[in-house]
């Protein structure tokens, strides 16, 4: 199966995965372009995909619309874990500047977390 560009399953978390699931990623894996400004996860809502930096910036802020951001993210931040996982983001998520991200259906990602106890485990 071919490499999606970018996404490297030798670093953590992904070095985690059996063989098995690193195929399932790389078959299910797709690329989303969110240019300054727009949303990625809003807070309080679950997401259909876990995503994964791969350029730009995140900005993660409370609830509300003028809310000071918490945190920002860049490159291999993996983000929308506990919206996938638990059906709501603790967070707001923005792209500070335009961003490109590795997209990971939720079933998916749910799939990597219960077949893989270790990768589970990094990203609770």
């Amino acid at each position: 199966m071919e490499l999606v560009p970018g996404l490297d399953l030798d670093a953590p978390p992904f070095d985690r995965l059996d063989a098995a699931s690193r195929e399932r990623l790389q078959g299910a894996v797709d690329l989303g372009f969110f240019p300054a400004g727009s949303p990625l996860i809003e807070a309080g809502q679950g997401s259909e995909s876990a995503y994964v930096v791969l350029r730009g910036r995140v900005e993660a802020c409370a609830d509300g619309e003028h809310a000071a951001a918490v945190g920002e993210f860049g490159p291999g931040t993996i983000l929308g874990t506990h919206a996938v996982l638990h059906g709501r983001a603790r967070h707001r998520y923005r792209a500070r500047e335009d961003t490109v991200c590795f997209l990971i259906p939720a079933g998916v990602f749910q799939r990597l977390m219960a077949d893989n106890p270790e990768f589970a485990r990094l990203m609770r």
